[in-house]
């Protein structure tokens, strides 16, 4: 059985590959597409199952994809899209991602400074390892009672009674302890010792019976240099993170609204409920999404929306917004009692407030301006406007009865092919955690089957046992054309798929029967939605066509067939300072059935 995986990579700051490559190679109205981003998104896009395709055309597709994005996104923004409360919702939230994220890099990352003399003590206690006993109490009147006889001089084994608390030796090598509890232990010279430190369910003094000097050629020194050098940054990052947290909320007193918080709460819990029968079990978590904000902020009303949920001088936070940074984030629930979710929601209040602070903070230093932070962010508002305006054509998309019998009668008369029907077993999910977990397995060889029944949010997928059932290949948007593509066994995704992620593996594929065999009346359903999607794609290859003659269009061939890919077939996430993490580049959904319908009209049209 043939099988191709998506290798999964996760960075943190990630590190653009634009550098110098501003190059345009595509002029899209008033946009521009580069060369930086071409490549980025080419490297950064999932590439699988066109293995078959030369890397030119493939570039082909992607430019010509990320063109069509651009022209929906311009309309859209032409159709005030902008200001919609689908995109105050989602896109600002990814805005005020990368605006933190630039302070984060301001205040912690570019302020991290290692010297000479810190790499090489790091170095020696790489290969060096501690002897250690410790001594645990559960109370702290006693834990202080030990140290206090250790400072007074007394020795440790007249302490170490049997049966009075436990003192193994354990040995302990860098890296294996938190940062900051392994720079107390290291800094410890034989037969010295720390105060009690709390941990779990007590407190514990560490005693240093002997430092072991490893072994190590010059060899091992050059192949842990890096690693060393990684962990003492990681380590002073934590610490300027600390630094910097503790000095920027220092004196800030910050309330919240008591009644507007159970108001929220309230509503989500009632969304949630809806959403989860009573007989489901609690490994059953339901999301509140963009649908359930919209019937929430309904319920509450606009002047309860408008309301300071968060009080500060400086930085109120209406319900609005909290509401759909929520949203946002996937706020989820297994157990949908208002009582849980009052638990989880003021878990996360914290974490919403100290991150809107900070964002804010960001915006009045003006890095929204900086010139990567408005790359990514033009780069993810191009996307989320091609989506809205590509939502509200599909809503307007009608079908009447008289178009279904008309193809009804021409399948029967040959002028129509059936469309061929495909089976797949599918995850669909709206967590980057699962995604990132199923790629993982797969790339391990775990079987396909039982990761969806386990983590599909799909319902009546789970019940059928992971699969679809036959299905037109012209159903299911993406999904079906990716599967039309496919050879049977092969696994394709991750695929955006409104708010969320499908991983699907086709199973089996055949040619349908003729839906003439049987009576209108028995494939009426069947066809509706048959015609509806074949109005959809013409709809959206017309649409292009025309907002490419609207805006204008101009490729620099030569610039484009300059650029140097590779076929990395990877998937990476960026993680974000302060917190958070998207995908590195939006997703891009092949489509180019639109250019050759619009060079023919270029050339009759000149």
């Amino acid at each position: 059985m043939k099988k191709s995986l998506l290798i999964f990579f996760a960075v943190f700051l990630f590190a653009s590959v634009l550098s110098a490559q501003d190059t345009v190679v595509a002029k899209v109205g008033g946009s521009v597409v580069t060369a930086g981003e071409l490549k980025e998104r080419f490297h950064l896009t999932p590439q699988v199952y066109k293995k078959q395709m030369d890397t030119a055309l493939k570039r082909r597709e992607l430019l010509y994809s990320i063109i069509a994005e651009k022209l929906w996104a311009l309309e859209a923004e032409n159709q005030k899209l902008d200001s919609s409360s689908a995109m105050q919702s989602t896109f600002k939230q990814i805005e005020k991602m990368f605006v933190r994220d630039a302070l984060y890099k301001a205040e912690i990352t570019d302020k991290i400074v290692i010297s000479e003399e810190e790499l090489t003590k790091e170095m020696e206690n790489y290969f060096t390892s501690l002897s250690l006993y410790f001594l645990f109490e559960s109370d702290s009147a006693a834990s202080n009672g030990f140290y206090e006889k250790l400072n007074s001089g007394i020795s440790v084994f007249s302490i170490l009674t049997p049966g009075e608390f436990e003192a193994p030796m354990i040995e302990v090598n860098y890296g294996d302890m938190k940062p900051d509890l392994e720079e107390k232990l290291f800094s410890l010279e034989e037969n010295e010792f720390t105060r009690p430190i709390k941990s779990g369910g007590g407190w514990i003094i560490f005693y240093l019976a002997k430092r072991n000097q490893k072994s190590f050629t010059s060899e091992d020194v050059n192949s842990s240099l890096k690693k060393v050098e990684k962990f003492l940054r990681q380590k002073k990052e934590q610490k300027k993170l600390n630094e910097f947290m503790k000095s920027f909320f220092s004196g800030k007193k910050i309330t919240t609204n008591g009644e507007l918080f159970w108001s929220m709460t309230g509503q989500i819990a009632r969304q949630l409920q809806k959403k989860k029968p009573k007989q489901q079990n609690d490994s059953v978590v339901v999301r509140f999404d963009a649908l359930d904000y919209e019937q929430a902020a309904a319920n509450l009303g606009s002047d309860t929306l408008k309301m300071p949920f968060v009080i500060d001088e400086t930085y109120p936070l209406l319900v609005d917004e909290f509401l759909r940074t929520i949203t946002f984030e996937g706020f989820g629930a297994n157990k949908t009692d208002i009582n849980s979710i009052s638990y989880l929601l003021n878990a996360k209040v914290k974490t919403i407030i100290e991150n809107e602070q900070i964002a804010r903070e960001a915006y009045n230093r003006g890095y929204q301006n900086l010139a990567d932070v408005k790359r990514s962010i033009a780069m993810w508002r191009d996307n989320y406007l091609a989506r809205l305006l590509k939502y509200q054509i599909i809503s307007s998309i009608t079908t009447t009865e008289d178009e279904v019998r008309d193809y009804y009668f021409a399948l029967n008369n040959g002028k129509q092919l059936p469309v061929p029907e495909a089976n797949i077993i599918e995850v669909l999910t709206d967590s980057l955690e699962v995604v990132e977990l199923v790629l993982d397995k797969l790339n391990n060889g775990a079987d396909f089957r039982a990761l969806a029944m386990q983590h599909t949010k799909r319902l009546w997928v789970k019940k059928n046992n992971g699969e679809f059932g036959f299905f037109p290949i012209n159903l299911y948007g993406e999904i079906g054309k990716a599967a039309a593509q496919m050879e049977i066994g092969e696994v394709y995704g991750p695929l955006k798929v409104d708010d969320s992620y499908s991983i699907f593996k086709l199973i089996d594929r055949k040619e349908a029967p003729t839906s003439a065999e049987v009576p209108f009346e028995e494939v009426k359903d069947k066809l509706y939605e048959e015609v509806r999607i074949k109005k959809l794609a013409q709809k959206f290859i017309d649409y292009t066509v025309e907002l490419a003659n609207k805006y204008g269009v101009d490729v620099n061939q030569q610039a484009v067939n300059n650029i140097l890919l590779k076929d990395y077939q990877m998937l990476v996430y960026r993680y974000m300072g302060f917190g958070g993490r998207l995908l590195a580049v939006p997703l891009t959904i092949p489509f180019t059935e639109w250019v050759t319908p619009w060079l023919e009209q270029k050339k009759e049209n000149p």
